[in-house]
């Protein structure tokens, strides 16, 4: 971790992201395998097991794998949430790293998803929009100045 006023940087916070479980349909069979960062499997081939995000994503770049899609990672899904919170001021519940997943799924992973053009396009909406969101609730009680709505809605113009 950083040991800055900022906090964690970004390649941090996207290496906590891949501690994250998911699921896999492993192409080979396995014993349960003994890591550093935890045991997993058995895996057994098409047989859905759980493993952590950085092991699923070596296991995929050597073909050994197929990664299967998180249930909110779907077009239909984030839609959904980036309309619910258009009409709330309240954020949806998504996973907590949930941009570093589907950025590693989208670019790693893309023969597993489902229209992933549509889902990164969805996802980048979704990041602005929370962002903007943020930062009208936070400057909306921190001031009375319409100056840093103003400028969040600069920021999230056009999504």
């Amino acid at each position: 971790m950083a040991n800055s006023p900022e906090g964690c940087s970004h390649e941090e916070v996207h290496f906590g992201g891949e501690d994250q479980e998911v699921h896999i349909l492993p192409a080979f069979a396995l014993p349960m395998v003994n890591l550093i960062g935890g045991t997993y499997g058995p895996f057994r081939p098409q047989i859905k097991v759980s493993v952590p995000l950085w092991l699923a994503l070596i296991l995929k770049k050597q073909g050994k794998c197929n990664i299967v899609a998180p249930k909110w990672l779907s077009s239909s899904s984030l839609r959904a949430v980036l309309e619910s919170e258009r009409g709330d001021e309240i954020f949806q519940a998504l996973p907590f790293h949930y941009v570093e997943i589907a950025t590693d799924l989208c670019k790693h992973s893309r023969d597993d998803l489902q229209d992933w053009s549509s889902i990164y396009d969805l996802m980048v909406k979704q990041a602005m929009f929370t962002i903007a969101n943020g930062c009208k609730l936070f400057f909306r009680r921190k001031t009375s100045e319409p100056s840093g709505t103003a400028k969040c809605n600069l920021a999230y113009e056009g999504y």
